[in-house]
């Protein structure tokens, strides 16, 4: 897939600033979600990399691994190493001594200030780091390995004091990238939550609330806001009434029995509910409708509870998914999957492979079952021709930030 001549036009123009040699040694391109500001920036780690170290911190270990996706096709000069273990934090550590070059490392802000990889990370010199997301609360932290760069690139969508006082190379919203191109680089579509989901969701919020000594943590960046998401968490929760630590267990004693029947009592009204599950119902007539008219559709879930229930109810529709598709799925098969599908074939899939998107074959419609991919998705194949984006929210939601 090709980018647009206005999209591909903004992203040259923001590589010859970083290409200048009057390039400020510390520079912020402030960019918001949708811009495939990380397509623009990859040409330089690539260049650098040939003949010497980059660095590449993001906030989570998944945009690392997009990163090493995005690289290591055309890594023919240089290597790219992906610090997500403690083994290979020490063998960085150990080769620490040679200072070899022609590399790329990656990892996370929260690694890089910690443990071994901090370690490893504080003993080289690099000659480009790129902060990918930096959050301003652990810029303070990075100082040692800032210092001791080159060239440090900080790629946000933050806004505010909250900044580095580094200059602002390139400053572009969503709106600017959106006029440019004369269209829109997502369409919402919009599902209504019937009044018995909405009864079962506050029941059982209401349950956490009771027992937070029971409940899993929640991920931050999971989905849950749908049945199916939410039938397990309460199996979850009535695993933990079942067998709870010690010390709950002495407060649980009387009324163990009731609050288990409370909890499976909501359990098979989720089930019960499954059945009319607006989002899911939503979902189907999106896919029919695209599969039907010849479009290659790809669904994008977090969760992989959520790539079985969504298969399995297209399924039971007769459109049988030619895959599912997750972390995992090894990668070359998953870039065989997606490099093969044909018109009107739909593919389930997990966020974290959409590294391989910019694969898919056009036309395609890619749904987001939650808008909470959307960053992920957009900054791989927002504005490419040939791809739609549509995104499942319910009604009176705010739109994706």
């Amino acid at each position: 897939m090709t980018e647009p001549a206005p999209l591909r036009d903004l992203h040259e123009r923001v590589l010859q600033k970083l290409r200048d040699p009057s390039c400020p040694r510390h520079a912020i391109v402030r960019s918001a979600t949708g811009t495939g500001i990380r397509r623009a920036i990859a040409p330089l780690i690539r260049e650098v990399a040939t003949t010497g170290r980059v660095l590449v911190l993001t906030t989570h270990s998944v945009l690392a691994e997009q990163w090493r996706e995005r690289l290591v096709d055309r890594a023919e000069a240089f290597s790219v190493t992906l610090l997500e273990t403690s083994e290979a934090a020490l063998a960085l550590l150990n080769e620490a001594e040679e200072q070899s070059r022609n590399q790329v490392l990656l990892s996370t802000t929260s690694k890089a200030v910690t443990g071994l990889s901090r370690r490893a990370l504080a003993e080289l010199d690099y000659d480009l780091v790129v902060l990918d997301e930096v959050r301003p609360l652990v810029m303070d932290r990075l100082r040692r390995l800032i210092d001791r760069a080159g060239r440090v690139v900080a790629l946000t969508a933050f806004t505010g004091d909250s900044l580095p006082e580094w200059p602002l190379l390139a400053d572009y919203s969503l709106s600017d990238v959106e006029a440019a191109m004369g269209r829109p680089l997502y369409s919402v579509t919009r599902y209504a939550s019937t009044d018995a989901e909405s009864v079962l969701q506050r029941e059982a919020d209401q349950l956490r609330s009771d027992y937070p000594e029971l409940a899993s943590p929640r991920d931050e960046r999971a989905d849950i806001d749908n049945l199916a998401a939410l039938y397990s968490t309460l199996l979850g929760l009535a695993a933990n009434v079942e067998r709870p630590p010690e010390t709950t267990a002495v407060k649980l004693r009387s009324g163990r029995a009731d609050l288990l029947a409370r909890i499976w009592n909501l359990v098979d009204r989720v089930e019960i509910a499954s059945a009319g599950d607006s989002r899911l119902r939503t979902l189907e007539r999106v896919v029919v409708a695209e599969s039907t008219a010849g479009f290659r559709c790809v669904v994008v879930a977090l969760r992989v509870s959520d790539i079985s229930y969504i298969s399995s109810s297209l399924a039971d529709l007769g459109y049988q998914p030619v895959a599912l598709v997750s972390s995992a799925t090894e990668p070359s098969q998953r870039k065989a999957v997606i490099s093969s599908l044909e018109p009107g074939q739909i593919l389930v899939c997990g966020s974290s492979v959409t590294a391989e998107l910019a694969d898919v074959p056009t036309p395609c419609t890619v749904v987001l079952w939650s808008p909470r991919a959307l960053t992920e998705v957009l900054d791989r194949i927002g504005g490419l021709d040939g791809v739609r984006i549509r995104v499942l929210m319910e009604e009176g939601s705010a739109p994706p930030a």
